[in-house]
């Protein structure tokens, strides 16, 4: 896996298209890979404010508050 590849190319199509949300979530989850917790859980947010139903974004925001040990 290449999650800083991945997070490179999210942020530059984000900057492109910044409401796209599906790009928030390869960019949470890259982060999530990462262990980037902060960041990750501000872009999952936020692609969950855009697309409650989201179940990926869902996912990775669980991930993130677990494995960063803020399960709040």
């Amino acid at each position: 896996k290449n999650a800083a590849g991945a997070a490179e190319a999210s942020r530059k199509a984000l900057k492109l298209q910044p409401k796209a949300p599906r790009m928030r979530v390869l960019l949470g989850a890259a982060l999530v890979e990462m262990e980037q917790w902060p960041e990750a859980r501000k872009e999952l947010q936020a692609a969950l404010t855009d697309n409650p139903s989201d179940l990926e974004a869902r996912f990775r925001l669980g991930q993130a508050l677990v494995w960063s040990g803020d399960e709040k």
